[in-house]
C-alpha cells in the first residue's frame, strides 16, 4: 500500500514513517528540507519528497499514487514566526492536502492532531463534547483547519479520520 506522511520528518512523524516501513507500506514523505531524519527514513526505506504543503501544484504531485494519507505537518509553537505563517501551514496547507486527496482520489485522509486546540482544560480529563479554547495561535489555527476537513467530508462524502 502506498502511503504519504506529511509532517514525518517531525517527531511523532518518524515513529510513524517508521512502523508503516516495518509493516511493508511504500512511504513516501514530505519534507520542507534535508535533516538527520530524511536521512534516517531514506536509510530505512521511505522515499523523501521535498517541498512545502502551501505549494499546491507540489501537494497534487506527490498525493499521486497514494492511497492513504496520515496528515501530520503543522507550523508549531516557533519563535519570532508572523502569524501568516501558521494560517498558511495549518489552514491553507490542510486545504491544499485535502484537495490533493480529492483530486487524486485517495482512499483514506487521517488527520492528526493535538489537544492543544481544547486549550486549558480546567476538569480533567475531557472527552469529544470538552468545548474548544486555542490558546495560542498554534492552536487556534490548528482549530480552523477541523474546519477545512470537515467540509471536505460533508461536502463530498470523504473519509477523514
Amino acid at each position: 500500500m502506498n502511503v504519504l506522511v506529511t509532517g514525518g520528518t517531525g517527531f511523532t512523524g518518524t515513529h510513524l514513517v517508521t512502523r508503516l516501513l516495518e509493516r511493508g507500506y511504500q512511504v513516501r514523505v514530505l519534507s520542507r528540507k534535508a535533516t538527520p531524519s530524511t536521512d534516517h527514513l531514506t536509510r530505512l526505506g521511505a522515499e523523501i519528497c521535498f517541498g512545502d504543503i502551501i505549494d499546491k501544484d507540489t501537494v497534487t504531485k506527490i498525493t499521486r499514487g497514494v492511497e492513504i494519507v496520515y496528515h501530520l505537518a503543522a507550523a508549531w509553537q516557533s519563535i519570532a514566526v508572523p502569524k501568516k505563517v501558521y494560517w498558511d501551514v495549518n489552514v491553507n496547507g490542510t486545504r491544499n492536502i485535502l484537495d490533493a486527496c480529492l483530486e487524486e482520489n485517495v482512499d483514506r485522509y487521517v488527520h492528526c492532531s493535538t489537544t492543544g486546540v481544547l486549550g486549558n482544560i480546567s476538569n480533567p480529563p475531557a472527552d469529544e463534547n470538552y468545548p474548544y479554547g486555542p490558546g495560542d495561535i498554534y492552536q487556534e489555527t490548528y482549530l480552523l483547519s477541523y474546519t477545512a476537513f470537515w467540509q471536505v467530508s460533508a461536502w463530498n462524502y470523504y473519509p477523514v479520520l
